[in-house]
């Protein structure tokens, strides 16, 4: 059987496997030795974690030297205490007229060495970002922040974003231990979409809104945080490891609460002889009311109207500005 690779395989898989190189905790039986083999050299070690990673993040569909499951003779004794020391058996001889039933294999999904746990804990890892508003042209960092990150030892997930008002200017680190450009798979940013892995052996603990690590986007419109940026399981699947349970991964916008600041723009441009644009953000949805006056104080025009939450403007034509 050699297809779906990516079944049952996730970054806690790298998380097991590490433990095993470390003597932190051994693998225990042959069978999960022959799933963390994933490269097929009859040893694991960091090359297994490697390729496991590249497939999480989609950066690779298949193993390279390796199928998706391999079979084994259920009656083999594997020799100790290296089972993969010599070939095991995948095939059994029968004579004909031979009653089948006898013919027992053990199937492993390679790669899989957790079991393929479903159940995951009510609790859920939680990064902050700002809600910050974005103004076309400009470019921001995004930083994701640490939130009650206590014991954590891994972590997946898609991060999506609009490219259409967004561009992806590229990623830096932030304080997390053990995280590079190669926890990042890049495939399909130009769909909107950055996959990420990350692992440790022991459990890691952050202080809050320490910055985990950050993306630079080039705002392409007029826009804010919380419109444009999410998390899901559109390519590696949401996850994250406390050594104890597996969690989702959520992400809490600062600033989208009644109390967030509210935010006007100077109009660009500035002067102008035409059309002008003002930019404001709102803490929440209704209505508000621009007025501009001219020098004198006195009310030159006024828009009034129902705006949504987040980012928003206003054309202002000079025209209309004449008294």
């Amino acid at each position: 059987l050699d297809n779906n690779y990516l079944n049952g395989v996730s970054t806690y898989d790298l998380v097991l496997i590490s433990k095993h190189i470390l003597g932190v905790q051994a693998l225990g039986t042959p069978y999960k030795m022959i799933a963390a083999d994933v490269n097929n050299s009859h040893t694991v070690s960091t090359l297994d974690m490697i390729e496991i990673r590249r497939l999480v993040l989609t950066l690779i569909t298949e193993y390279q030297n390796n199928a998706s499951w391999r079979f084994v003779d259920a009656s083999y004794d594997f020799p100790i205490p290296n089972p993969l020391a010599v070939q095991y058996p995948e095939n059994i001889s029968m004579m004909l007229m031979t009653n089948y039933d006898a013919a027992d294999f053990v199937g492993v999904k390679v790669g899989d060495l957790s079991g393929d746990i479903n159940a995951r804990s009510s609790a859920e890892l939680e990064l902050v970002v700002a809600d910050e508003a974005y103004v076309a042209g400009n470019e921001y960092v995004v930083d994701f922040r640490a939130s009650d990150f206590t014991d954590m030892v891994g972590y997946q997930f898609t991060m999506n974003f609009d490219n259409s008002a967004l561009e992806f200017a590229g990623i830096e680190m932030g304080e997390l231990t053990n995280l590079s450009d190669a926890n990042f798979g890049l495939t399909y940013v130009d769909r909107g979409m950055i996959t990420t892995s990350w692992d440790s052996a022991e459990g890691i603990s952050m202080d809050d809104d320490a910055v985990l690590f950050s993306v630079r986007f080039r705002a392409l419109a007029n826009t804010t945080a919380s419109e444009v940026i999410s998390l899901s399981d559109a390519i590696t699947q949401n996850e994250a490891y406390d050594g104890l349970s597996i969690m989702d991964v959520a992400i809490n916008f600062e600033g989208t609460s009644s109390e967030a600041e509210f935010v006007l723009y100077q109009n660009a441009p500035n002067p102008f002889n035409g059309i002008s644009t003002v930019g404001f953000v709102l803490p929440e949805a209704g209505q508000a009311t621009l007025t501009i006056y001219d020098v004198t104080g006195k009310v030159v025009k006024s828009y009034n109207d129902n705006y949504a939450r987040g980012y928003n403007e206003i054309q202002v034509n000079s025209s209309d500005l004449k008294g």
